[in-house]
């Protein structure tokens, strides 16, 4: 693997660990202080809220600095967590202010996972893209796993208030690692202040429409959002549902374990073509999480909630490598920001409506409907003219 690549890889998944520390607890600090399932489904509406919006973010991808753009979005997210961690040792930590905080520390995330891979691109070979996408989802799904067991127990032991402060030391120490360490890249001309927004203009139009011209990538981007719809309304619940930070804990667990083997047998599976490959998955899917809410003995509900999610980790591979396959690396910063913005375009609401939801039926009602979006998924793959025509395989570009 190229050396930049595995200091990207390193500092990402340290990152990543304080990012899903700092959710966590946030979430948490939510559902115990206002035993509210409304409020819970609120709070992860505010967390996805910055991916519906990342497409604002392509421009400034493609035509700045990708370390530059990197080092500024720890430190804001350090700013955030420790102004978090100030309000809550002094008692000051409202729900409001806790919302406008954790939602502008994920803004700051949302912009380095586009910019992740728009530098995977540059430094692997294009024949090893799903391999590297591969190793990066893998390890993020690793660390996740361990965060997720962890952070209920470091709730319960700790508090959120050091968990708020600990994370700021770490995203601090690798905004420095990534200022003194990464390579600068190449960037455009013309970048000065006065011109910025005639290049953003420019950038954004142009690339809005390269974008909306990728057909086939849209028809598939618009089936995976029946999925996330359905699975952020029952995400949103598992906070309630649980009875402790520790089974919260388990929950999060089973979702990372899951998909932490989806994205080792990701690879494997390529060969299949999408237009047979991607129904199956979602029926697959779809199955074990209805099941997952359905069988409540010991840990059966936690073993299926993890095959569900082995499904939806393989996707977590296989769909930046289509975007990486179909869209130039000149307008990847844009390509990426654009489809998951629009992946996650309904994400907030699907949160609020998981919520109300879970007001009037309950927590566990909700999370067993849940799962029947993907069900869904798999039908529209099978009727969608389009998806049923698709053959290719997942690193082979469509033709437009």
């Amino acid at each position: 693997m190229h050396s930049q690549l595995k200091l990207l890889l390193t500092g990402r998944i340290i990152t990543n660990l304080a990012d899903s520390f700092y959710l966590i607890a946030a979430v948490w600090y939510v559902s115990v202080t206002t035993a509210s399932p409304f409020l819970v489904g609120l709070t992860g509406a505010v967390a996805t809220m910055p991916a519906v919006l990342s497409f604002l973010q392509g421009p400034l991808i493609d035509r700045y600095e990708k370390r530059t753009i990197l080092v500024i979005a720890m430190l804001v997210q350090a700013v955030c967590t420790v102004a978090m961690m100030a309000a809550f040792l002094t008692g000051q930590l409202s729900i409001p202010l806790l919302l406008v905080l954790l939602f502008t520390a994920l803004m700051a995330s949302s912009i380095m996972t586009p910019t992740e891979n728009t530098l995977i691109k540059r430094w692997a070979k294009k024949d090893e893209l799903t391999k590297v996408n591969s190793w990066f989802s893998f390890s993020y799904q690793t660390v996740d796993m361990i965060g997720d067991a962890l952070a209920g127990i470091m709730v319960a032991l700790i508090g959120v208030g050091l968990i708020f402060g600990a994370n700021a030391a770490v995203l601090f120490t690798i905004a420095v690692v990534f200022l003194l360490f990464m390579k600068r890249d190449r960037i455009r001309e013309n970048t000065s202040a006065a011109s910025f927004l005639k290049n953003y203009q420019t950038d954004f139009t142009e690339g809005f429409r390269f974008v909306r011209g990728r057909r086939t990538l849209l028809a598939v981007f618009a089936g995976i959002i029946i999925m996330n719809v359905s699975g952020a309304m029952g995400l949103a619940m598992i906070p309630a549902f649980a009875e402790a930070p520790e089974q919260y804990g388990f929950w999060l667990m089973a979702t990372s374990a899951g998909g932490l083997t989806g994205t080792v047998v990701s690879s494997k599976l390529k060969h299949i073509p999408i237009n047979r490959l991607f129904p199956v998955l979602g029926l697959g899917i779809g199955v074990a999480w209805v099941a997952a809410f359905t069988i409540q003995v010991t840990i059966v509900p936690f073993l299926l909630f993890a095959l569900a999610w082995m499904g939806i980790g393989m996707f977590g591979v296989y769909l930046p490598t289509l975007i990486q396959v179909n869209i130039p690396e000149e307008k990847l910063g844009i390509g990426f920001s654009f489809l998951f913005s629009f992946l996650a375009s309904l994400t907030p609401a699907a949160f609020l409506a998981g919520g109300m939801l879970g007001e009037w039926l309950g927590p566990g009602a909700v999370l067993m409907m849940s799962g029947s979006g993907y069900l869904l998924f798999c039908l529209y793959m099978l009727l969608h003219p389009r998806m049923r025509r698709l053959g290719n395989l997942v690193e082979e570009s469509f033709d437009y």
